[in-house]
């Protein structure tokens, strides 16, 4: 069950930590997590590596690089699929899937990317809710638009983003307990 929009929980997160300017474009959903115990680079690998689960995001992934590639903007292919060890830990400035690791602490990892046209930040925090007697993952996504071209281009992927970073926590649940 993704819980709708959490935007309120984003004061707790760490994601807007030293960020300048303002900020264009923010959302955030959430998910039951469960009380496994799973940590929060267990949990962020998790999410990610459901991208390549489907079909269709693959297909709107390459289409999206055919699209950008004559506007010079970053047409990076996702990296392979490895086996994902739950004991698992992500340092500053590493990889997480595919984004860097900007900053962490025990219950949330901060990833980010620049290009001439955007900057995003991509938030996973995990949190206790008494209200639920669950702990729940919020996906958090910031970004900041340098140019027009950064505003065209999140307009036309802002439905496909909200429709993949949904997909992708809706999976969770599943794969957890493969």
């Amino acid at each position: 069950m993704i819980i709708k929009d959490q935007r309120d929980k984003v004061p707790g997160s760490i994601i807007a930590k030293g960020l300048e300017g303002k900020v264009d474009y923010i959302d955030c959903f959430g998910i039951l997590a469960g009380n496994a115990g799973h940590s929060i680079d267990y949990l962020t690998a998790m999410v990610f590596t459901s991208f390549y689960r489907f079909w269709w995001m693959k297909a709107l992934f390459k289409l999206r690089n055919i699209l950008v590639s004559p506007f010079g903007l970053k047409t990076d292919e996702p990296p392979g699929l490895k086996k994902i060890d739950p004991s698992m830990h992500y340092n500053i400035g590493d990889m997480a899937v595919f984004f860097n690791v900007l900053s962490r602490n025990d219950r949330e990892i901060i990833m980010d990317g620049d290009d001439s046209h955007l900057y995003f930040r991509v938030s996973l925090l995990l949190y206790d809710d008494p209200s639920l007697k669950d702990r729940v993952l919020c996906l958090t996504t910031l970004v900041q638009f340098h140019n027009t071209l950064g505003r065209i281009y999140f307009t036309i992927i802002k439905p496909f983003h909200r429709i993949i970073m949904k997909r992708l926590l809706r999976s969770l649940p599943g794969r957890l307990s493969d």
